[in-house]
């Protein structure tokens, strides 16, 4: 299952032409179960739960324990719940699913971030609660180095 939490951008929502379907934030701003809001795509056994029409709303209204309903209902749907968040320097929705899900994904593109953002996200991950955090790192090509930009290196801080 797929989740869009992804309020900024909405790729998955948009990629699976469900704009105009309710979904994640409709249910925090009613406190309505996710079940019903799932939707069927063309791929079999793979459903999506939509970002919703009123994605302002994800974490303003409903909260933490919405959030909490909301994750053991999809947790009995599927086997696998694949929750897609905005970047954790964007808003802080990463950070509040963190300690709610069994594994973070950190996704890092090497072509548009300093890789000292990676140090400082994955201590916000860690903060916030997250068991395990993988990274994954995309737009690194076999003729380019991955953080190449001269500022990149400059101002990271590994452990």
């Amino acid at each position: 299952m797929l989740v869009d939490a992804e309020r900024t951008r909405q790729v998955i929502t948009n990629g699976f032409a469900a704009n105009d379907k309710k979904g994640l934030s409709d249910a925090f701003r009613s406190g309505t179960g996710v079940v019903d809001m799932l939707v069927g795509t063309q791929h079999e056994n793979l459903r999506l739960l939509p970002i919703g029409t009123v994605p302002e709303a994800m974490m303003a209204e409903g909260g933490l324990a919405q959030m909490d309903r909301t994750i053991t209902a999809l947790r009995s749907e599927a086997e696998v719940v694949v929750i897609a968040v905005a970047p954790t320097d964007v808003v802080a929705d990463a950070a509040a699913f963190a300690s709610r899900v069994d594994e973070v994904f950190l996704s890092v593109s090497a072509r548009t971030n300093e890789y000292g953002a990676v140090p400082t996200a994955f201590d916000i991950l860690e903060k916030a609660g997250a068991r395990s955090i993988k990274l994954i790192l995309t737009d690194t090509g076999r003729d380019g180095e991955p953080f190449a930009a001269s500022t990149s290196i400059q101002r990271a801080s590994w452990r």
